[in-house]
């Protein structure tokens, strides 16, 4: 890769995130059509949707799942993209490729990092959160939209935790 990469991140990589709706993603803004219920955690990491997006970053194709990160780099904020890569050493996105080969995290056939969202009981409201993650969020928008939304929706069961590795 010789040219600066604005789109690379190191998440489909490294990581998956389980959120409460059930929806898998490689992070809490970028989530896959599929759930927990549609496919184990091995199989999203190796499904083609996840490979399609490692595939579009390492080509600097913009994803469109990304946006609220690009937007927060145009406006001069960091994002989580910046915040993942610097975690995982990667600070020049133009050798992204390279690092990924140097490091072997193109070899991994299993996440090394899982972040589960099990419950969305919070009663904060930052900024950087959903309604999906965040209770008093849900109480509110379901009070602006009429709609009336079960919190339980938003909470995995404990069997689906007890299955979630097996």
């Amino acid at each position: 890769m010789s040219k600066k990469n604005n789109t690379f991140c190191i998440a489909p990589w490294v990581q998956i995130v389980l959120r409460t709706n059930k929806k898998i993603g490689p992070c809490c803004i970028l989530q896959s059509p599929h759930t927990i219920n549609d496919m184990s955690i091995s199989e999203y990491y190796n499904s083609d949707w996840n490979q399609q997006i490692k595939e579009d970053m390492l080509s600097g194709n913009a994803i469109s799942g990304c946006k609220d990160c690009y937007r927060n780099e145009e406006l001069g904020y960091p994002s989580m993209r910046q915040d993942l890569n610097r975690d995982y050493k990667i600070v020049k996105t133009d050798l992204a490729d390279k690092i990924l080969s140097y490091f072997k995290y193109d070899q991994l056939n299993y996440p090394s990092r899982l972040e589960l969202h099990i419950s969305n009981i919070c009663n904060l409201k930052c900024l950087t959160c959903q309604p999906e993650d965040s209770s008093a969020f849900l109480t509110e928008t379901s009070k602006i939209r009429n709609i009336p939304i079960s919190n339980l929706d938003y909470q995995l069961s404990q069997d689906k935790i007890n299955n979630l590795l097996s």
